[in-house]
């Protein structure tokens, strides 16, 4: 018989576990988001360095864009371009509240170029896998779109896009 993973925890420590996703990616989102609208992609032309604090451990040779998009209003929409150079590496990370995570990624969909559409199903599970359809079992998302290696990636991030 299997046992219950909660069994024995105290009150306390449950709503703990159950709280703090929520309270972390409250506060990412009030960090990176600061300075645009719900909806509206905020482009960071810097690299990290140790004063960012928005990311607990954000990668240092990476330049982030980040979005938050309520999905109870409606699908999203992923353009990726064409990568300019056949290694570069990129991905469009979706999570929600509780940090489930779905990729729209170079691995799956390679640097031709791709459009993805985002949907909220809560009866499906995300596939994470080279569809052009991601499936959002919670309303509330946001996406990132990252893109890596530096020199010339300050051209394709911003090309990106996510759209209502």
């Amino acid at each position: 018989m299997k046992q219950n993973p909660t069994e024995g925890i105290s009150p306390a420590a449950e709503a703990y576990v159950w709280g703090f996703p929520l309270a972390s990616i409250h506060r990412t989102r009030l960090l990176l988001c600061s300075k645009t609208e719900t909806g509206t992609m905020n482009h960071i032309d810097d690299l990290a360095t140790p004063n960012d604090r928005a990311i607990v451990v954000p990668n240092n040779d990476t330049l982030y864009s980040s979005a938050w998009y309520d999905l109870r209003h409606g699908d999203l929409t992923i353009d990726v371009p064409s990568m300019d150079h056949p290694e570069r590496y990129w991905n469009v990370m979706i999570l929600d509240a509780y940090t489930h995570v779905a990729y729209v990624c170079r691995r799956h969909h390679g640097v031709l170029g791709c459009r993805v559409k985002v949907t909220f199903d809560p009866t499906t599970a995300p596939s994470n896998d080279d569809t052009d359809l991601v499936t959002i079992g919670t309303p509330t998302r946001s996406a990132q779109v990252r893109s890596w290696p530096i020199a010339a990636a300050r051209n394709v991030s911003p090309a990106a896009s996510i759209t209502p």
